[in-house]
Protein backbone atom coordinates (compact mmCIF):
# COMPACT_ATOMS: atom_id res chain seq x y z
CA UNK A 1 0.00 0.00 0.00
CA UNK A 2 1.60 3.22 -1.05
CA UNK A 3 1.38 5.81 1.58
CA UNK A 4 3.46 8.45 0.10
CA UNK A 5 3.73 10.21 -3.13
CA UNK A 6 6.01 12.67 -4.81
CA UNK A 7 6.51 12.95 -8.60
CA UNK A 8 7.58 9.87 -9.64
CA UNK A 9 8.31 8.88 -5.87
CA UNK A 10 6.39 6.39 -4.28
CA UNK A 11 7.08 4.71 -0.67
CA UNK A 12 5.55 2.95 1.81
CA UNK A 13 7.26 3.24 5.24
CA UNK A 14 4.01 3.64 7.65
CA UNK A 15 3.58 0.70 10.09
CA UNK A 16 0.53 -0.74 11.42
CA UNK A 17 0.51 -3.33 13.72
CA UNK A 18 -1.88 -6.11 15.52
CA UNK A 19 -2.23 -8.83 17.59
CA UNK A 20 -2.98 -12.23 15.69
CA UNK A 21 -6.89 -12.12 17.29
CA UNK A 22 -7.16 -8.38 15.48
CA UNK A 23 -5.75 -9.85 12.49
CA UNK A 24 -8.18 -12.29 12.52
CA UNK A 25 -10.81 -9.69 12.92
CA UNK A 26 -9.43 -7.74 9.61
CA UNK A 27 -12.11 -6.55 7.47
CA UNK A 28 -10.85 -3.67 5.75
CA UNK A 29 -7.34 -1.98 5.37
CA UNK A 30 -6.58 0.89 2.98
CA UNK A 31 -5.52 4.42 2.47
CA UNK A 32 -8.26 6.56 4.46
CA UNK A 33 -9.70 8.64 0.93
CA UNK A 34 -9.36 11.97 3.08
CA UNK A 35 -6.18 13.75 2.81
CA UNK A 36 -4.96 15.65 5.87
CA UNK A 37 -2.40 17.68 4.39
CA UNK A 38 0.25 15.77 5.86
CA UNK A 39 3.46 14.15 3.81
CA UNK A 40 1.96 10.50 3.86
CA UNK A 41 -1.62 9.33 3.93
CA UNK A 42 -3.47 7.76 6.79
CA UNK A 43 -4.34 4.38 7.03
CA UNK A 44 -7.51 3.22 7.55
CA UNK A 45 -8.70 -0.31 9.63
CA UNK A 46 -11.78 -1.55 10.31
CA UNK A 47 -12.37 -4.64 12.41
CA UNK A 48 -15.10 -6.76 13.02
CA UNK A 49 -16.89 -6.72 16.19
CA UNK A 50 -16.29 -9.88 18.36
CA UNK A 51 -19.99 -10.32 19.67
CA UNK A 52 -20.98 -10.63 16.09
CA UNK A 53 -17.76 -13.57 15.42
CA UNK A 54 -18.95 -16.86 16.06
CA UNK A 55 -16.75 -18.00 19.17
CA UNK A 56 -14.59 -21.36 17.78
CA UNK A 57 -15.37 -24.36 20.34
CA UNK A 58 -13.42 -27.52 20.60
CA UNK A 59 -16.30 -29.81 19.49
CA UNK A 60 -16.68 -28.17 15.74
CA UNK A 61 -14.61 -30.57 13.69
CA UNK A 62 -14.74 -33.32 15.90
CA UNK A 63 -17.02 -36.24 15.15
CA UNK A 64 -19.93 -36.87 17.24
CA UNK A 65 -18.64 -40.12 19.97
CA UNK A 66 -21.25 -42.71 19.93
CA UNK A 67 -21.93 -45.05 23.38
CA UNK A 68 -21.82 -48.04 21.50
CA UNK A 69 -22.89 -50.08 24.59
CA UNK A 70 -26.11 -48.80 24.13
CA UNK A 71 -26.39 -49.69 20.90
CA UNK A 72 -29.74 -51.90 19.85
CA UNK A 73 -27.81 -53.83 17.98
CA UNK A 74 -31.04 -56.14 17.00
CA UNK A 75 -32.56 -52.71 15.48
CA UNK A 76 -29.73 -52.02 13.96
CA UNK A 77 -28.87 -55.27 11.90
CA UNK A 78 -32.83 -55.83 11.00
CA UNK A 79 -32.46 -52.48 9.34
CA UNK A 80 -29.47 -53.64 7.47
CA UNK A 81 -30.85 -56.58 6.41
CA UNK A 82 -33.85 -54.87 4.53
CA UNK A 83 -32.06 -52.97 2.57
CA UNK A 84 -29.72 -55.55 1.32
CA UNK A 85 -28.43 -56.06 -2.42
CA UNK A 86 -26.83 -59.00 -4.15
CA UNK A 87 -23.61 -57.99 -5.39
CA UNK A 88 -22.09 -58.99 -8.26
CA UNK A 89 -18.47 -60.53 -8.56
CA UNK A 90 -15.92 -58.08 -7.92
CA UNK A 91 -13.59 -57.88 -10.78
CA UNK A 92 -10.95 -55.12 -9.19
CA UNK A 93 -10.61 -52.53 -7.01
CA UNK A 94 -12.62 -49.52 -8.81
CA UNK A 95 -15.19 -52.32 -8.98
CA UNK A 96 -14.96 -52.95 -5.23
CA UNK A 97 -15.27 -49.04 -4.68
CA UNK A 98 -18.02 -48.73 -6.24
CA UNK A 99 -19.72 -51.26 -4.63
CA UNK A 100 -18.25 -50.38 -0.72
CA UNK A 101 -19.40 -46.92 -0.96
CA UNK A 102 -23.33 -47.79 -1.03
CA UNK A 103 -23.11 -49.97 1.48
CA UNK A 104 -20.98 -47.75 3.95
CA UNK A 105 -23.46 -45.45 3.40
CA UNK A 106 -26.37 -47.85 4.74
CA UNK A 107 -23.74 -48.62 8.11
CA UNK A 108 -23.21 -45.04 8.70
CA UNK A 109 -26.97 -44.48 8.37
CA UNK A 110 -27.56 -46.98 10.55
CA UNK A 111 -25.14 -45.85 12.98
CA UNK A 112 -26.49 -42.53 12.67
CA UNK A 113 -30.18 -43.54 12.82
CA UNK A 114 -29.65 -45.94 16.27
CA UNK A 115 -26.84 -45.56 18.29
CA UNK A 116 -26.98 -42.53 20.75
CA UNK A 117 -24.23 -40.30 21.17
CA UNK A 118 -22.25 -39.06 24.35
CA UNK A 119 -23.07 -36.38 25.89
CA UNK A 120 -20.33 -33.50 25.19
CA UNK A 121 -18.17 -32.26 28.15
CA UNK A 122 -18.22 -28.74 29.46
Amino acid sequence: MITYELGQWQSTIDLMMASDSLKQRLTLCQCHPTEHGADHRAIEATFADPAQLTPPTRELNKPPRYQWKKAPWDEITKQLHQTRTSVPEIQDATELERQLRPLMNKVSGAIKAWVPHVRPSP
